[in-house]
């Protein structure tokens, strides 16, 4: 699972000073976690919310499968309807399609790139994020998570917040938690499903019955099943596709996937519905690098000296490749027709 580093806002007024907070942030040194690895993402506008683009439009998720459909079918050399679909809407947020990943990089650099990119009026802000990874390869959240504004009853909190937060399961191994959100994609109807017929559906995947296996989910008993489920959709989680696509390689792209939202229904069963739960993030409270509108242009002129630019970044568009060409020169003012 994913988390935010919290922290006060770390106003940056260079590069050299932004690469000394990366390589020098806190470290953790949990004996239980051997790997701390860290994810980037820019905002050229500080206003700018943490979400997904097919939430930006009314009926969203909704229109999901028909988006993967017109895909494939305008499109079938660049959209193979066969390939896994984590891959399918990789491709199409790469081609501007609305999908449910929200584009983050490996390289700080390049989030850098993009918070300094445009709007050179408005703050621009980088989010880091993290993972821990155990050393049996499962995954687990920080004290912080980046959680969703789920409606989950108070009294239960304390009781799903454990499942979430106990290390003797393998809740979070990357596999397990990628396949489930990746079942769930084309899967649930519009009026939702339960988590109950969710589990019937995939208990005989592979994938399940390792993870089943692994962890004594069956001698559970169904109350404890279905909340074990129910609390994975908690929160969202970075993924891995495969690299099928040059700008993906080149900023060393990565996706935080925002699974389906789960809410309890009148009988108290977990629903999970054709629904994207929207993010808590506060941009006062967590901890980001402020870039303020006046240092911009420096920074972008220092990274372009470091090999960091639109040339490079967009090496696979002639357009921006060119637009790079025009902006290395000193052309003077525009003269107006």
């Amino acid at each position: 699972m994913t988390s935010i580093i919290y922290g006060p806002p770390k106003r940056i007024e260079s590069l050299a000073e932004y690469v000394e907070c990366v390589v020098n942030k806190p470290h953790n040194n949990s004996p239980e976690t051997v790997e701390l690895q860290f994810f980037y993402r820019g905002h050229s506008n500080v206003e700018y919310k943490l979400m997904p683009s097919i939430a930006r439009y009314t009926n969203s998720i909704k229109a999901e499968n028909r988006l993967i459909e017109l895909a494939c079918n305008k499109r079938p050399e660049t959209f193979n309807s066969q390939e896994d679909r984590l891959t399918l809407l990789a491709k199409m947020q790469h081609y501007g399609i609305p999908t449910r990943l929200i584009d983050f990089t490996l390289n700080p650099l390049v989030a850098l790139f993009f918070a300094c990119r445009e709007n050179k009026n408005k703050d621009g802000t980088v989010i880091e994020i993290n993972n821990h990874r155990h050393f049996s390869g499962s995954i687990y959240p920080s004290n912080q998570n980046l959680l969703f504004e789920e409606e989950w009853n108070p009294d239960d909190w304390e009781k799903e917040n454990n499942y979430i937060r106990n290390y003797n399961w393998a809740y979070y191994s990357y596999y397990f938690v990628k396949n489930l959100f990746s079942y769930c994609i084309d899967k649930v109807p519009n009026n939702g499903m339960t988590i109950a017929s969710l589990i019937k559906d995939i208990e005989k995947k592979e994938w399940f019955s390792k993870w089943s296996i692994e962890n004594n989910f069956k001698h559970s008993d169904e109350q404890d099943k279905e909340l074990s489920i129910a609390s994975l959709f908690m929160a969202p989680t970075i993924i891995e596709t495969q690299e099928k696509l040059e700008r993906q390689r080149l900023q060393q792209g990565v996706y935080l996937l925002i699974p389906n939202m789960v809410k309890k229904n009148d009988s108290g069963e977990y629903m999970i519905k054709k629904e994207l739960p929207e993010l808590y993030h506060d941009n006062n409270g967590v901890g980001q690098y402020i870039i303020e509108a006046k240092n911009k242009k420096r920074i972008v002129e220092e990274l372009y000296k470091i090999g960091i630019n639109e040339a490079f970044l967009f090496s696979d568009s002639i357009d921006h490749v060119c637009r790079q060409i025009g902006s290395s020169f000193c052309l003077g003012e525009e003269i107006k027709a």
